[in-house]
């Protein structure tokens, strides 16, 4: 499989801007990042700039959501780039995912309702799962860098995530309608790995959506920290250089034959089989329906 084929995805597409004026300023993903960096862009340049960063300098996007070339590099250096933009997305795709939970908890004021109290509980074990997803992507990314203990700061949080889903239920009160529960860790009065319910006592515990928010504004600081360092090594352990962003422009939904940015592939043929790329979802010609949908 080739880099373009690799790298295709066409879950929405963005603009390219000219290349003299895009000079790797993180701001181009608001209009040239997928779908979800699109829709997430401020969330991204204000709580994790950092990814932003590594983005323009190293990933952007040709307006069809191909990654763009870097020029002048050998084969294993965009094949490492693939491997790691692969992890690095599916990162930053849990990161967007615990934005999202939060939403939930801070719209859903009181627990009326069996479906109320399911969803709580529901986003309350995804929101945990998610940061292990994102605690096994950059252990896996952090493998690439030598001599660099990249990932460790990350390990806080999959301990927690080991609580929620490896240990029994974390005790929880409903004040006024509203689901409380202690903190997790080591501290006093925080709940760790070992403890039963008989050792809970309700003590002005904080409501789930607080808990998810400081653990959130928490992670996010470390994500950010990651991606910048991921962006400095990148060039001296990996051989990354710039990528050239394309001059010219393109409207968002448009069809069109790809323009050669990313590889040697240059025609609509190559979409033939699908592919997936590293942010797991494929392009389906237009003219393709699927099962469900072909009746609407």
């Amino acid at each position: 499989m080739n880099e373009y084929q690799v790298q295709v995805n066409l879950v929405g597409a963005g603009k390219v801007v000219l290349g003299a004026e895009s000079n790797h300023n993180p701001e181009l993903i608001r209009e040239n990042g997928d779908f979800l960096e699109r829709s997430y862009a401020d969330f991204i340049l204000n709580r994790i700039p950092g990814y932003a960063h590594f983005w323009a300098k190293y990933i952007g996007n040709n307006g069809r959501n191909i990654a763009l070339s870097m020029p002048g590099v050998p084969q294993d250096v965009f094949d490492t780039r693939t491997y790691l933009w692969e992890h690095l997305y599916t990162l930053f795709e849990s990161v967007a995912l615990c934005w999202r939970l939060e939403e939930e908890f801070d719209k859903l004021t009181e627990n009326t309702t069996r479906e109320n109290y399911a969803d709580n509980l529901n986003w309350w074990i995804a929101f945990y799962a998610h940061l292990g997803r994102i605690h096994d992507m950059a252990e896996k990314v952090a493998e690439k860098f030598q001599g660099e203990n990249l990932y460790s700061p990350f390990d806080l949080f999959y301990e927690q995530r080991h609580i929620v889903l490896h240990d029994p239920k974390v005790p929880m009160w409903l004040v006024q309608n509203v689901l409380t529960a202690p903190r997790l860790g080591e501290k006093p009065k925080e709940w760790h790995e070992g403890m039963r319910w008989s050792n809970s006592k309700y003590d002005r515990s904080p409501l789930l959506a607080e808990i998810i928010t400081s653990t959130l504004r928490d992670l996010e600081k470390v994500v950010d920290t990651f991606f910048y360092k991921i962006a400095g090594l990148a060039s001296p352990q990996q051989h990354f250089v710039p990528i050239e962003w394309p001059e010219g422009a393109r409207s968002r939904g448009r069809t069109v034959p790809p323009t050669n940015y990313a590889s040697s592939a240059t025609s609509y043929a190559d979409y033939e089989h699908h592919p997936i790329s590293p942010s797991g979802v494929a392009f389906v010609p237009s003219n393709e329906t699927h099962p469900r949908t072909s009746a609407l």
